[in-house]
């Protein structure tokens, strides 16, 4: 049962946080809801699904929660081998579908970019990419029941267990290179429901 209930809601993802009740680190895996239907992003394998460029708005189609998303990308060598114009291609497509409905996270599945990644807006940098994170132990975070929602008001709420605040190791696409930066709120949020959308075989062979 929830704890209390928060005054606020953190806009991620396509998705809204609103905050019910605490535990302690360590957490148990962040569960999703049932039945578990993987689901193609790009059934023919490429890295893109077709979106009509000119259409007035863009294909944004947000994660209900129900299912788990089957990128072709789910290993070490087809992750390393994202292109930096792959990576600027995936992040147009965040902005545009962040614009439409006036979110702070989008999910790589969302906009149909075949790899796991969330896309983070940072008022500094917009939106940047956080390709397959892999969550680290974070002392002191606290074990939160979020409440999900939909922004374009297509799905019903959901109910998930996230931590306060994480520590992650990603790719940012074009680039080898490995970062590790602590995420709190809505960034980390959104990074966890990236962690639930996709199928965990996925995680199992990258992390």
């Amino acid at each position: 049962m929830p704890l209390g209930v928060g005054t606020g809601g953190v806009g991620f993802g396509g998705l809204t946080a609103i905050l019910f009740g605490t535990s302690m680190w360590p957490p148990t895996s962040p569960p999703t809801p049932s039945p578990y239907t993987a689901v193609e992003v790009t059934p023919a394998g490429q890295m893109f699904a077709y979106w009509d460029e000119e259409a007035v708005e863009p294909n944004c189609t947000f994660w209900n929660g129900t299912y788990y998303y089957a990128p072709s990308a789910c290993d070490p060598f087809a992750v390393s081998r994202i292109s930096q114009s792959m990576a600027n291609a995936a992040v147009d497509r965040a902005v545009r579908c962040g614009a439409q409905h006036d979110t702070a996270c989008v999910l790589s599945g969302e906009i149909g970019f075949s790899a796991p990644a969330a896309f983070v807006y940072d008022q500094a940098e917009g939106f940047r990419m956080m390709l397959a994170p892999r969550i680290l132990p974070t002392e002191g975070s606290v074990f939160k029941m979020v409440r999900l929602q939909d922004p374009a008001s297509q799905a019903a709420n959901v109910i998930m267990h996230f931590n306060s605040s994480v520590t992650i190791e990603y790719m940012t696409g074009g680039s080898r290179a490995v970062k590790t930066e602590t995420l709190g709120g809505g960034e980390a949020y959104c990074v966890q429901a990236l962690r639930a959308s996709i199928l965990p075989a996925c995680w199992s062979t990258l992390d």
